[in-house]
C-alpha cells in the first residue's frame, strides 16, 4: 500500500453513475472498497455535494473511508455542503473544509479526478 501524492479524487455525489439510486449507493460502497484494499491510494479525497453522505452518520461506506484515512489518505468535507444537508454535526470520518481549501489543492495536484 502506498500513498500517490500526486493523486486527488473528488467525489461530487453519495452514488455512483446515473440512474438507480441503489444501485448508485452500492456502487459507491464497492468502490470505496476496492480503493481502500489498492495499492495505491490518492493522498486526499475531498466530497463535495451529496458525496458528503458517505462521510457523515449513516453511510455505506463508513467502514471503508476510515480504514483509508487511518492508512494516510486525508478526507475533507465541504462545510457548506454539510450545512446544506444538516450534516454538520454528524461528520464520522475526515475533516470539515472550506471551498478556499477545496480550490487550492484542485490547483495543487497533479492528477485531480471526479467521479
Amino acid at each position: 500500500m502506498s500513498i500517490d501524492k500526486d493523486y486527488l479524487l473528488v467525489i461530487t455525489s453519495a452514488e455512483i453513475g446515473a440512474g438507480a439510486p441503489d444501485l448508485g449507493a452500492k456502487l459507491a460502497e464497492v468502490f470505496f472498497g476496492v480503493l481502500a484494499e489498492s495499492p495505491s491510494r490518492p493522498a486526499k479525497m475531498i466530497f463535495l455535494n451529496s458525496g458528503i453522505l458517505l462521510t457523515t452518520a449513516g453511510s455505506p461506506a463508513e467502514d471503508q473511508l476510515k480504514k483509508l484515512e487511518e492508512e494516510g489518505t486525508e478526507i475533507s468535507s465541504c462545510i457548506t455542503c454539510l450545512t446544506y444537508f444538516d450534516r454538520m454535526e454528524k461528520v464520522v470520518v475526515g475533516e470539515r473544509s472550506n471551498m478556499k481549501e477545496t480550490v487550492s489543492s484542485l490547483a495543487g495536484f497533479k492528477k485531480v479526478v471526479t467521479i
